[in-house]
């Protein structure tokens, strides 16, 4: 294996990457780095190394920390005053004063469905905070002194405190609401009602989601962090690195993390506590009781194929929970109380909902967490996409390096892939060397429908088809596979997992160029989490390659 991979003109191990580019450990120079694009929201998710859903986020706010600028206005509030001591050991941070009743500072902005706004708080003259979110009116105080909260409005969803030192606190409110503006008031115990006051201020922020994110710096336009259009998700679901590749999908759920809020959403004989578990994201989430109850969601069409998945923890270890899959039987499940379990319902639907009940098997009880439901049409779940108020889509991943003929073998060479195999409702997942019809040389998964996967080759030289067969070998879901093609002017020779399935000899190929390496050809693309790949200028030896691909 160390003598094959010291011969390799490109390796590419998901390590490196940013938004637009996945990295390759060989060539050291970046010649062949892929080029990474899906080019729609942020609505990707990745699982990362510490096993917690990561995403993209935005600060909708512009000018986020120039509270002098225009977009920030002042009602009986004097201008404020930059070059303060900030929490972060800058200058800057700012004074805002109240010099009547009701003073506050604010940003007109247009927002609905779930939010969190974030600020960085110090006392000054006052002692209290007030944080406003106009029109609907979520409010609460925060006392300075110690980080406690005051009056608090029903509609608020969940709120903290972190001290952040030397006096500073960065406070965090989430809603659902549709409101105007946020509002900043140096405040009393639960008033506003005083003539003056002062606090200091810094990094204001409003995202979608129940989650607090790291504060994001604005100007003029908005900022976005985390999983952004473009980025290359490197997945850890499996335990080891991948490239998760996926095609487009939409979550048909309006509001995915916080069931109260999405208006497709029925319960009867259910009631919650609080935001007392941690999601996957980092966010909190109520504890439903179901009891002798139940929770439903408006479906898709009937006669569609469609996947209904969420995550649920228990409060109880071993608490059974029944769900309804999409033809109308129901699976029953148990779920444990130190991890998220992803629960998926796949098939066709016969009615217009999907129900969720607890049938207390063995006389368990307990409550119940949910969190990023999806609704995508489709023979197997993707990837979660967090919807906050409206349906979201995630467009297909596509990753490709184009001209780069110099590292790939022309009259002869070979080609590595590793993955784990998933379910996929593709007719061709396709991943390779290439440069347009007349030349390509790739694997093929044909799916079969689903489970029935299949792996093929393909070989064409200079508009001369060599070698194709789309079904050579059965694959079996959540199998680790490692295929290795070896190509010269004479044989086309496949290994997979250190057995070999393919061996053609006795043709001629010649006049061909290979410029690309992609995951993609065309239409297709191969939709599966990638663990590695190879590509070797020469033809590997028979050795070499079953030691490559051995598991």
């Amino acid at each position: 294996m160390a003598t094959a991979l010291e011969t390799a003109s490109l390796v590419m191990v998901p390590s490196g990457y940013e938004d637009g580019t996945l990295g390759s450990l060989q060539p050291l120079d970046g010649a062949g780095d892929f080029t990474f694009t899906r080019g729609s929201n942020i609505s990707a998710t990745r699982v990362n190394e510490d096993g917690y859903i990561e995403k993209g986020y935005e600060n909708l706010l512009l000018q986020s920390n120039t509270f002098s600028d225009s977009v920030w206005k002042g009602y009986r509030a004097l201008p404020p005053s930059s070059d303060q001591e900030g929490y972060d050991g800058t200058n800057n941070a700012w004074l805002i004063q109240k010099y009547a009743i009701n003073g506050y500072n604010y940003q007109s902005i247009n927002f609905s469905g779930v939010n969190t706004f974030s600020l960085y708080l110090k006392k000054g003259d006052s002692d209290w905070a007030r944080l406003y979110f106009d029109t609907t009116g979520p409010s609460v105080y925060i006392d300075l002194r110690d980080g406690s909260f005051g009056d608090t409005s029903s509609n608020v969803i969940d709120k903290k405190s972190v001290p952040i030192g030397n006096g500073w606190y960065r406070v965090s409110v989430t809603m659902n609401v549709s409101g105007t503006s946020v509002r900043i008031y140096a405040a009393e115990e639960n008033s506003d009602a005083a003539p003056s006051g002062s606090i200091y201020i810094q990094d204001a922020m409003l995202n979608q989601g129940l989650v607090t994110y790291p504060y994001l710096e604005t100007t003029t336009t908005t900022a976005k962090g985390g999983i952004l259009e473009d980025m290359p998700r490197l997945d850890y679901s499996s335990g080891r690195c991948s490239l998760l590749l996926e095609p487009s999908r939409t979550n048909k759920v309006l509001n995915s993390e916080y069931l109260d809020g999405y208006q497709e959403y029925y319960k009867s004989a259910v009631t919650n506590t609080g935001n007392t578990i941690e999601a996957p994201d980092g966010g909190r989430v109520p504890l439903y009781n179901i009891g002798n109850g139940y929770i439903f969601f408006l479906s898709t069409t009937t006669g569609t194929a469609s996947s209904f998945s969420f995550y649920a923890k228990s409060d109880t270890d071993g608490y059974q929970i029944s769900y309804r899959n999409p033809d109308g039987t129901n699976t029953t499940t148990a779920l444990s109380n130190t991890e998220w379990k992803r629960i998926t319902a796949i098939g066709v639907h016969t009615n217009a909902n999907l129900m969720l009940h607890d049938n207390r098997i063995l006389g368990s009880t307990g409550n119940v967490a949910f969190w990023g439901v999806q609704l995508e049409e489709g023979a197997y779940p993707t990837s979660y996409m967090p919807t906050y108020g409206v349906s979201q889509t995630r467009l297909e991943d596509d990753c490709i390096v184009s001209n780069v003929a110099s590292l790939i073998g022309q009259n002869e060479g070979s080609y590595f892939i590793e993955w784990t195999h998933q379910l996929s409702d593709e007719t061709y997942s396709i991943s390779g060397l290439d440069s347009g019809g007349n030349n390509r040389m790739h694997i093929q998964l044909n799916s079969g429908g689903g489970a029935n996967s299949k792996i093929g080759f393909f070989y064409r030289v200079n508009g001369v088809v060599l070698y194709s067969n789309a079904n050579t070998q059965s694959l079996v879901v959540g199998t680790n596979y490692k295929c290795a093609i070896t190509y010269t002017q004479t044989s086309f020779i496949v290994y997979l997992n250190g057995i070999q399935i393919v061996n053609e000899t006795g043709y001629s190929a010649s006049g061909g160029v290979f410029n690309n390496i992609s995951f993609a050809y065309s239409n297709y693309s191969f939709s599966q989490p990638i663990k590695q790949t190879l590509v070797f200028p020469t033809a590997l030896s028979d050795e070499a390659c079953i030691e490559l691909t051995t598991i």
